[in-house]
């Protein structure tokens, strides 16, 4: 006898509209958490695998963000949680002053897109104590994004199924004083940090 699953829905947690929402102990399979207009929530132990799956787009089209793991809005904090297998992004990380922390982040970007283990847009987000490993592409991308913190994390993996890009990679972004160090970051088929054409502002 064998058992045979499938996704029965895109999120599994919305919290979108929600504010001061915490959330513990959950392991998603599947689906993925739709957190984008959230505020002050918490989510600790919250374990998705197999986030979301594709096979057409545009490797420059972003339209795939909102399939996969988003968390936005203002303050919210991701910790403690183990992420794995998708097509795009493991946590597409936007809004203001969110916190992605101490969480495994694997086998991502199928797609080889412009998509990452985290990809991070807004004002004033952290990624800090994280192991992220094995996407098709970026490990981390911060186009678009400023103040952003990239702290004491593992990075290793990048590039699986292309060669010119970055594990931790921004393009055209005045990043007004977006700071990455403290992270190891080996095993790549790429540059660790690559910060392409007219970046400025990152220390």
């Amino acid at each position: 006898n064998y058992e045979i699953t499938h996704r029965a829905r895109t999120h599994g947690i919305d919290i979108s509209s929600s504010e001061y929402v915490h959330i513990s102990g959950i392991d998603l399979f599947a689906c993925a958490v739709d957190g984008k207009e959230a505020k002050y929530c918490i989510l600790d132990d919250v374990n998705v695998t197999y986030i979301d799956y594709f096979i057409d787009g545009n490797a420059y089209d972003s339209m795939y963000m909102k399939r996969t793991n988003h968390l936005g809005g203002e303050g919210n904090v991701w910790k403690n949680s183990e992420l794995t297998k998708a097509a795009g992004n493991g946590i597409m990380l936007s809004g203001k002053n969110n916190v992605v922390d101490n969480c495994k982040i694997t086998n991502v970007n199928w797609s080889a897109g412009y998509l990452a283990n985290i990809s991070i847009e807004g004002e004033g987000n952290t990624v800090k104590n994280c192991t992220l490993s094995d996407s098709g592409r970026f490990i981390i991308y911060h186009s678009t994004s400023v103040q952003t913190k990239i702290l004491n994390n593992e990075i290793s993996g990048a590039s699986a199924l292309t060669w010119d890009c970055g594990a931790i990679y921004s393009w055209g972004t005045a990043a007004n004083g977006t700071e990455i160090a403290y992270n190891y970051i080996h095993d790549n088929k790429c540059i660790g940090v690559y910060l392409d054409n007219n970046c400025s502002g990152i220390n």
